[in-house]
């Protein structure tokens, strides 16, 4: 009897492990049947020669510029509705962003004329306004020097230190901080920050700064004391940096921070941080990898976003949300597309990069969703947001606007540059014949009301970015042969290549 029961007890614990072992690789199958799969994209996509893609291109451009030229010439940016210039930085910025771009096009009348206005109309004191220093930081000292290193014509670099010497009045606030508008008549600024709590009356705060606005002007002013051999203008943009470095420790970085670390409780990667993020790797890049502190937050950063803001929906889809009050919000933002080209950007240029094929493959299918947005559309051009939540979810009462933006171009041209996959050529070329078929019109072209409704009114505002960034990126991404080697040169955040230093 004793044997009996000593025996029935082996195969009670026999049974036991074998039920143990069963329910195990159960779960992980079922562990493995519920984690939603990747995308399934498709890339069907018919499309003539290169060389033809690039001419198309090159006449969206053409029909972008002659309308500027005849209907706004020196104005900021053309009104394509109502055939009209706008102004709001008083600079021109269309001719200035346009410099490279009609370089890189071999456009050399469009050039020389563009020339001879930056030379003899180009007046930086031309309004007793206050303007945005982040945006004449990018768009037109990076468009000078850009166009100058392209084409050594030293009246750029004396315009952009004619520039950069009344922009190093705009550093009095505390640590040398930057006046986020500033006037370059009178020399004199402000930090005020309006945001509006009613129709009727406008809040003002002066407290919270942008850190994309005082965080990206390193490369732009690193840049012209590299030319004029000045480092005052390398050294105010790095101080800011290290305060930033000083008074915040964490790897995350918020949209907005007071001089003192305060911060409003929003983390992303778009609009308010997003150049900010983009300028902690090309500066590093951009003085040939001197600075290791650039590198080592950027890093960290990267691995942060990776762990806080990128999520994966029900359908498969991967998305970079945001956070606030800890929890991720999956609405994806165009300004974000960016993100997915800086991650294989880093992944190419830092040869010790940590989790490298966790990078790639988030990347790629970020860079994958950014073309859902576009494709599944109704105009076949992407809102300003999405919700990612079982597939994508676009909006209905705001955020429906298309504004041309170059970021998801970007991010394909990245791809293509270090992958040579053809699919991301073709994702261009669907988003190309997209802004061909919506947004362009007799003179010009325009942003779009709502994108995902057919017709999707239009906004009557062609920004200067359009020429500077979207058509150029688009060319580059159609190009078999690139013209410019990622060793040697960096793009800044209004897609200027400026050479390493």
């Amino acid at each position: 009897m004793k044997r009996l029961h000593l025996l029935l007890g082996n195969n009670s614990l026999k049974v036991m492990i074998a039920a143990l072992i069963l329910w195990m690789i159960i779960s992980i199958l079922a562990l493995s049947y519920l984690k939603p799969p990747r995308a399934d994209i498709k890339t069907d996509i018919s499309m003539p020669s290169l060389e033809t893609c690039r001419e198309e291109i090159k006449g969206a451009f053409k029909h972008a510029w002659f309308s500027y030229k005849r209907y706004s010439w020196g104005f900021d940016e053309l009104m394509p509705v109502s055939r009209n210039g706008k102004n709001w930085l008083y600079m021109g910025s269309t001719i200035i962003d346009s410099l490279d771009t009609l370089w890189i096009f071999g456009m050399d009348e469009e050039f020389k004329e563009a020339k001879e206005w930056v030379k003899n109309s180009l007046d930086f004191s031309a309004c007793d306004c206050e303007v945005s220093v982040f945006e004449v930081n990018i768009r037109i000292l990076g468009g000078l020097l850009s166009a100058y290193e392209l084409s050594k014509d030293s009246i750029f670099l004396q315009k952009a230190t004619e520039l950069g010497d009344l922009m190093v009045h705009s550093f009095t606030l505390p640590h040398n901080f930057p006046y986020p508008k500033f006037n370059f008549k009178r020399k004199t600024g402000s930090s005020l920050d309006r945001s509006f709590l009613s129709i009727f009356e406008p809040n003002w705060k002066d407290t919270y700064l942008s850190l994309a606005g005082f965080g990206s002007l390193q490369l732009e002013l690193s840049a012209l004391s590299h030319h004029t051999k000045n480092s005052i203008y390398a050294n105010l943009a790095n101080s800011i940096i290290k305060h930033v470095f000083n008074i915040w420790k964490e790897d995350l970085f918020p949209n907005k921070i007071t001089l003192n670390g305060d911060y409003v409780d929003k983390f992303s990667v778009a609009a308010g941080v997003d150049s900010f993020y983009e300028y902690l790797l090309k500066e590093y890049l951009h003085t040939n990898k001197t600075n290791e502190s650039l590198k080592e937050r950027f890093v960290r950063s990267l691995n942060a976003v990776i762990d806080n803001l990128v999520g994966q929906d029900s359908s498969g889809l991967y998305f970079l949300g945001y956070k606030s009050n800890n929890a991720l919000i999956p609405e994806f933002h165009q300004f974000a597309c960016y993100y997915p080209g800086l991650m294989i950007l880093a992944a190419n240029s830092l040869p010790y990069l940590d989790k490298r094929d966790e990078i790639i493959f988030l990347s790629q299918e970020l860079a994958s969703t950014c073309y859902q947005m576009n494709h599944k559309s109704a105009t076949g051009l992407a809102t300003e947001s999405a919700m990612i939540n079982n597939g994508i979810q676009f909006p209905i009462l705001k955020n429906t606007d298309h504004g041309l933006r170059p970021e998801t171009i970007e991010s394909f041209w990245y791809f293509y540059y270090y992958t040579h996959d053809a699919k991301y050529q073709k994702w261009g070329w669907e988003i190309f014949k997209a802004i061909q078929k919506y947004a362009k019109l007799s003179v010009g072209y325009s942003e779009l009301q709502n994108a995902n409704t057919v017709p999707p009114g239009r906004t009557d505002r062609m920004q200067s970015y359009f020429l500077a960034e979207t058509l150029k990126y688009l060319y580059l991404l159609l190009s078999e042969d690139q013209p410019f080697d990622l060793d040697e040169w960096v793009f800044n955040t209004e897609g200027h290549p400026l050479k390493v230093n």
